[in-house]
């Protein structure tokens, strides 16, 4: 399969998984079920945080590392940040406890602080790792 085909055939997948998220987010509108403004909400923050924050903030933090890193270290550093950004816009609302709701205590019911920086500390062991196997192969190439 050519890259062009493999484009189509993603980019098509990913259509439709969106119609299908906007479909059954207006079957829960109309059903009363969800609220008009906070679905929309709820659709246009996703975007609108990757463009307007992590964007930006990876693009900063990717202009300090190749100035500052040396260069075995650099793809491993970039990646984990990389990483780490994209989990911690996914666990801000797990951390912060929004929509919890006392009469059901089950919702939100564990401790995600721990859990978030749990999955940080392994994204930094295998940076770390690769890190270290990086440098220690351009070390040999040297010699």
């Amino acid at each position: 399969m050519s890259v062009g085909v493999s484009r189509i055939v993603v980019g098509s997948l990913g259509v439709g998984l969106i119609g299908v998220g906007v479909w059954h987010g207006a079957a829960a509108v109309l059903a009363g079920v969800a609220e008009p403004i906070g679905t929309v909400a709820w659709w246009l923050a996703g975007p609108v945080l990757v463009d307007a924050v992590m964007v930006p903030v990876a693009a900063v933090i990717a202009y300090g590392i190749t100035r500052r890193i040396p260069v075995p270290w650099r793809a491993p550093t970039a990646a984990a940040l990389g990483v780490v950004l994209s989990l911690t816009v996914i666990a801000i609302p797990f951390v912060a406890g929004w929509g919890r709701k006392p009469a059901n205590p089950s919702l939100l019911d564990r401790d995600y602080l721990s859990g978030y920086l749990s999955v940080v500390a392994v994204i930094v062991a295998v940076a770390a790792v690769w890190g270290g196997i990086s440098q220690w192969r351009a070390r040999r190439r040297v010699r």
